[in-house]
């Protein structure tokens, strides 16, 4: 008896504990009831009172718990606040909350109970009170996501909207044609081309950005945006209304024919484009200054201090042939034609250029001289060998001593030929000049790119022509060579 009176003790107090920890931590106000833990059957079995808005005033929970020392208050807690169903009687529903614990005392005052267990006794109209509560933490966790979700959403529609709202700013500019330079472009529609054909070419031309916006504010303009074929002057910078209203004339432009021949300098070539109406000289020579020639490789390929030594940079580039221009045609459309021809006319030659180690531009230069120099095209590849033995020689033959060098220079007249001497008169200088001194052809390029393989000229370091015969002399030696001249009354050994 007197050791069932002190394990009761024991209990009782323990009971008080847990009781204590649930007032501050529950607030659900769930207590111990002494009382009826004092009319107990059983030495380890008390009731808990549920005292909150949620539970009926008269529910009751009974609970079982190890005797001491195996009795645990965080453990019993967790069992009364969280507990999970194992069973169910009419009744009585029994929550199990702990795992079978396998060092419970047992002795014959105290039962074998392994468990933290909690009978809630509820009237069965009162059962549906208790609700089900999402855990605090858990709460707070989907709040976050939810925040994050709504956080993306708003970022991706914050950058949509700048977005749209960037290529809608760059449709209007492109509509009322702002922010261009109105340089005029001859454009020729074709018999046949629709609003597809046209908005692609206005847009190979620069002229608009947006062939798609195009087409649509055509649509828009139903029969006043009716093309027609022809040949047409237009501007960048120019709205799409009045593009549309200059397409949809049909007015045909006055063309002319124009040969160019071959060995002609950019200083010719703008007399020629004035002579026939194509353009003046000054409209071509402010050309050349605002033309955009790094759209193509064999120019980017020149480095800036190579060009700043040069008379033109297109001088070379201009490729000489019979073209058919518009008169009164826009310079850039002009030179841009006979650069593009160029390009076309010596692709084949680029890959041997590029496959013997040199640039195009020094392969230009190269057969501007031998255009230059030689009598005819057959005396073209080898001129060019006499000019590669004196730059492989360069300790017997510092300079190249071109006459046609010297002619470049005082033929200027657009230019102080004076100011380039340095740089393009071989008799002052060691090298290849700074930049073509003409627009070479087709037989001079691929001269320059391969050099005579005769035996008898292989070791020639001189020649010298007879303009008015175009016969040419290759000589060995210098003395050889003076006493052709001197026979021949050519050069400084003529009358």
């Amino acid at each position: 008896m007197e050791q069932d009176k002190r394990m009761n003790d024991e209990w009782d107090s323990l009971l008080s504990d847990l009781d204590d920890t649930l007032r501050e931590t529950d607030s659900s106000a769930t207590h111990i009831d002494l009382e009826q833990s004092a009319s107990r059957t059983s030495p380890n079995t008390a009731y808990v009172s549920f005292e909150n808005e949620e539970a009926a005033p008269d529910a009751t929970a009974a609970f079982t718990v190890p005797s001491p020392p195996d009795f645990d208050v965080t453990k019993a807690m967790d069992g009364l606040l969280s507990p999970v169903p194992t069973q169910e009687t009419d009744d009585v529903k029994v929550f199990d909350s702990s795992e079978p614990s396998a060092e419970c005392a047992t002795d014959d005052a105290v039962s074998k109970t392994t468990v933290i267990a909690a009978t809630q006794v509820l009237p069965e109209a009162k059962k549906d009170a208790v609700e089900d509560k999402t855990p605090k933490g858990k709460k707070n966790k989907n709040e976050a996501m939810g925040c994050l979700k709504s956080l993306i959403y708003m970022t991706i529609v914050l950058v949509l909207a700048i977005i749209l709202g960037y290529f809608s700013a760059c449709a209007v500019i492109d509509v009322m044609g702002l922010y261009n330079d109105g340089t005029e472009l001859r454009i020729t529609v074709e018999e046949g081309d629709g609003t597809q054909e046209i908005a692609q070419l206005l847009e190979e031309k620069d002229i608009i950005d947006y062939p798609l916006v195009f087409r649509v504010f055509c649509k828009f303009k139903g029969d006043s945006a009716a093309f027609h074929p022809g040949d047409f002057v237009v501007r960048r910078g120019m709205d799409y209304n009045a593009l549309i209203n200059t397409l949809s004339q049909g007015e045909m432009l006055e063309t002319v024919t124009v040969m160019i021949p071959e060995g002609t300098t950019l200083e010719g070539i703008a007399a020629i484009l004035e002579k026939n109406e194509v353009c003046t000289e000054e409209q071509f020579f402010d050309g050349l200054e605002s033309f955009d020639y790094d759209q193509y490789d064999f120019f980017k390929e020149i480095p800036q201090e190579k060009r700043a030594n040069r008379t033109y940079l297109a001088e070379g580039y201009l490729f000489p042939d019979t073209y058919e221009f518009y008169v009164n045609d826009a310079a850039t459309s002009v030179i841009g034609r006979m650069i593009d021809n160029f390009e076309v006319r010596s692709k084949d030659a680029f890959d041997s250029i590029r496959a013997s180690g040199r640039t195009v531009d020094d392969v230009i230069i190269a057969a501007s001289i031998v255009q230059q120099e030689a009598g005819d095209a057959k005396d073209m590849p080898r001129v060019m060998r006499v000019i590669e033995n004196r730059l492989a020689n360069p300790s017997s033959f510092p300079r190249l001593e071109m006459d046609s060098t010297q002619d470049y220079l005082d033929g200027l007249d657009n230019v102080s030929g004076d100011a380039y001497q340095s740089s393009y008169d071989t008799y002052k200088m060691q090298g290849m000049p700074s930049g073509a001194i003409c627009n070479p052809g087709l037989q001079a390029i691929n001269a320059a790119i391969n050099p005579s393989q005769e035996p008898d000229i292989l070791n020639c370091f001189y020649f010298a022509s007879v303009i008015s015969t175009g016969e040419t002399k290759f000589s060995e030696t210098f003395a050889e060579h003076e006493a052709w001249c001197i026979e021949h009354g050519v050069g400084v050994y003529g009358d």
